[in-house]
């Protein structure tokens, strides 16, 4: 005890330092711990074996067993495991307070043998003094029970016997008490989530039940609940966990999770520098099944990670239909398409189950990237040869315009990362008569009205379709708009390039 360290109290460090820890343990169990280690048991037999009283001084060694509840909830194991320890350590103080209790009620009846067990009151005398050791072990431990459960041992003629089962019969009833309410307490604990889960179960079955749900879906559901059980109660731990220590620890934790999750990735594998600098600027979040990351269209700043769960890549394709184009799994990252070329995102990303995902903000993720422009070269090259559909889509529309349409196809391919997209409904207005042309405007889906200005009426001069444009030439010049563009279906799907981008 004099080598084992141990955690300050106030300072919350673990000491190292022998001199402390000694001065620490000389102030506290030492003294404890020596009569402990005497054995007083063979003094006693060298002192012809007279002093009975100098034996109990063995039982100091069992103090050390009260060090059990320190050790376990200092274990780092899973909860489960450390509530089935803590059933058992219950289980075996109380089997060592009945033999303790057992073998003090025989020390005592010894001195002068005129105790009765109650088995024999009718006869009036006993030959349990004159039985084997093991006779009369068993039934001292089992009147240490009756004295546990308030049961009566019939003390005899002594008044130190009375008073002594009087005592241990009150204390037996309060540890009685104690110890079957902390019995309660911990299968309880250990049945928790399963009863929790269960419960799910029940009401889900309930709801199916009452709404007559064919038998199909209701063992799709029970199939998704089982199958998701598992990684929602790590994910809900993990979560617990971070929110519980300080920034710097949630920092190191965060760190290592992805370290893991990323080190079969072929970028990150063998630029350990990389991920090192890559894991200190992450921020994690738990998200539920069929969860949107991101969408499809919309205007982000980040790049995801993922270290447990997985997640669906979804593409809205030229016939306005969504098709899964990949799934994702731990070590995948997304979103750096849109990153690194300033554009809307190209696809929608939604989680298929309980997952844990980290994101980095575009600036952290150049400065990072462009400290290993190697990693930085592969990223590029791998977004090349990602091709949906709907990204083919686009690159047949911007080839329908002259200028265009015989460029290299890495000009096209940048292209496409350039356009942004825009969702409008019938009547809605995609530019008025006068606006500046600049832009090109591609009906991605759905149907526009070409508007122009007769008189006071306004006249639908034409009705453009899928895979049109307007602009095409405008765009090259200083121009203003002759007419208007107004959609005319629900979910008309407006694609732009912008004069910039060409220029």
């Amino acid at each position: 005890m004099f080598r084992t360290t141990y955690v300050d109290s106030y300072s919350g460090i673990e000491q190292f330092d022998t001199k402390v820890i000694a001065k620490t343990y000389l102030k506290g169990r030492f003294w404890i711990d020596l009569l402990a280690t005497i054995p007083f048991d063979t003094i006693s037999l060298i002192a012809g074996g007279s002093s009975s009283a100098l034996q109990l001084f063995g039982i100091l060694k069992l103090v050390r067993i009260a060090r059990l509840s320190k050790i376990i909830s200092y274990m780092n194991v899973k909860e489960d495991l450390k509530q089935t320890l803590k059933l058992t350590k219950l289980i075996f103080f109380l089997i060592m307070y009945l033999h303790i209790l057992g073998c003090t009620w025989h020390w005592i009846v010894r001195e002068d043998q005129e105790w009765i067990p109650p088995l024999d009151y009718v006869f009036v005398t006993s030959t349990f003094f004159q039985q084997s050791v093991s006779y009369k072990y068993w039934m001292s431990l089992y009147h240490a029970v009756l004295m546990l459960t308030g049961n009566d041992v019939g003390p005899r003629n002594d008044t130190f016997q009375t008073i002594f089962v009087t005592v241990f019969v009150t204390f037996g009833a309060i540890l009685n008490a104690y110890i079957f309410g902390e019995l309660v307490v911990l299968v309880s604990v250990m049945n928790e989530k399963n009863s929790q889960f269960v419960k799910k179960l029940d009401i889900c079955n309930t709801a199916m039940k009452n709404q007559n749900l064919p038998k199909q879906i209701q063992t799709e559901v029970i199939g998704y609940l089982t199958y998701t059980k598992t990684l929602l109660d790590s994910q809900q731990e993990l979560e617990t966990f971070l929110d519980l220590i300080s920034p710097s620890l949630k920092e190191k934790a965060i760190r290592h999770i992805f370290t893991e999750a990323l080190k079969d990735n072929e970028i990150f594998n063998s630029r350990p520098s990389l991920m090192e600098s890559l894991t200190r600027k992450l921020s994690t979040k738990i998200y539920q099944p069929e969860e949107e990351v991101v969408r499809q269209g919309e205007d982000t700043k980040e790049v995801y990670f993922i270290a447990k769960g997985g997640c669906g890549v979804f593409i809205l394709d030229a016939n306005n239909q969504t098709e899964q184009v990949n799934q994702l799994e731990p070590g995948n990252l997304f979103g750096e398409v849109a990153v690194l070329n300033d554009c809307c995102r190209t696809a929608t990303v939604k989680t298929s189950n309980y997952s844990t995902i980290s994101s980095i903000s575009k600036e952290a993720f150049e400065m990072v990237f462009n400290r290993n422009q190697d990693a930085l070269k592969i990223l590029k090259d791998g977004r090349k040869k990602y091709q949906d559909n709907w990204k083919l889509f686009m690159k047949d529309m911007l080839r329908y315009i002259d200028y265009i349409k015989n460029c290299a196809d890495d000009t096209v391919e940048e292209l496409t990362y350039l356009l942004k997209q825009k969702t409008y409904n019938t009547g809605d207005v995609i530019f008025k008569s006068g606006d500046p042309v600049d832009k090109i405007h591609f009906v991605a889906i759905g149907e526009v009205d070409i508007v122009v200005q007769v008189g006071k009426k306004e006249v639908v001069l034409d009705t453009l379709f899928q895979a049109c444009n307007i602009g095409e030439y405008g765009v090259l010049g200083d121009h203003l708009q002759t007419f208007a563009a107004v959609a005319k279906t629900n979910n008309t799907q407006i694609v732009t390039l912008a004069k910039e981008s060409l220029k």
